[in-house]
């Protein structure tokens, strides 16, 4: 596979104490709510701001609260929506299958249920999977989307490439049901580099080999199907900021282009999977950079 899916889960209190009054969140502060898709509830958090509406997409289990140290950056000038996906954080867990359809059907019916028409769409790892369905089934909904070390796979465009992904894929459920815990674990300290702080990487292990199985197993069984990566070009700005690691493909910047022809591509060295965690400064810098260049 060309990039993994990732992340964590983290306290809502940390969320809430990144956007406390002192970083400027807006005149009402952060508001906890709860959207409703296919009868799941949906937690989510909304930080109002000025400017175009962003919506934070976390990854593979994990919560909104990754997000925390983009918060700050984004409050003083942007309405700011971050959920937890079904399946993950406080939103419900339901035994029912986790596809990226009814992720950005949960997107969609957060930005319904804050009144937000439009958003720029950011997500790291699966969450930009996520951000790239909303784009495609909902027309109008996504101003722009940034990738933050996104998940993009080959399709049934290229059957060899897309073979060797789903042989993958199988080995890596096989070993999730039989000990998720520890296969989650190694899957995690893949993505870690000499520059992961100690801190960092016990606080992701701890997330994500706590996640609920069920919801996470069912997700990797449905992100890779082959239809689901077919190229079809998507006409709007496009971010994105990859990590310089062993699971960069070096045509990763022409294949993310075929998706997105209007893609700026940034690649980050120095920094893992968890790269907005890792130098958030540097992704924040980025991020704000092309949000403040968007029209809303």
């Amino acid at each position: 596979m060309r990039i993994r899916p990732c992340l964590l889960a983290l306290p809502l209190l940390a969320l809430l104490a990144a956007c406390s009054p002192a970083e400027k969140p807006g005149p009402a502060g952060p508001v906890n709510a709860t959207a409703r898709v296919a009868d799941i509830p949906v937690a989510y958090t909304d930080i109002p701001g000025p400017g175009p509406a962003v919506v934070l997409i976390h990854g593979w289990n994990c919560d909104r609260g990754f997000w925390r140290f983009q918060v700050p950056a984004l409050t003083g000038g942007h309405r700011t929506l971050l959920l937890d996906l079904p399946g993950f954080g406080a939103s419900g867990k339901p035994e029912i299958a986790y596809t990226p359809e009814l992720f950005a059907s949960a997107v969609v019916a957060v930005m319904d249920a804050a009144k937000v028409g439009k958003a720029a769409l950011v997500g790291h790892s699966m969450g930009f999977t996520v951000a790239r369905e909303v784009a495609r089934r909902h027309p109008g909904r996504a101003l722009a989307l940034v990738s933050v070390d996104g998940v993009l796979e080959h399709g049934a465009d290229d059957p060899a490439a897309s073979r060797e992904s789903m042989a993958q894929v199988a080995a890596f459920l096989d070993a999730l049901r039989q000990d998720f815990a520890g296969t989650t674990a190694a899957f995690v300290e893949s993505f870690f580099v000499e520059g992961t702080t100690p801190e960092l990487r016990r606080e992701i292990l701890a997330g994500m080999t706590g996640a609920a199985p069920q919801p996470a197993i069912s997700a990797i069984e449905h992100l890779f199907a082959p239809d689901l990566w077919r190229v079809e070009p998507l006409d709007l700005p496009v971010l994105g900021v990859y990590a310089d690691t062993q699971w960069l493909a070096p045509d990763t910047e022409a294949f993310f282009k075929r998706h997105f022809p209007r893609a700026e591509f940034t690649v980050m060295t120095g920094v893992g999977h968890f790269l907005h965690m890792e130098k958030p400064d540097q992704v924040n810098r980025l991020l704000t950079d092309f949000l403040g260049r968007l029209k809303g």
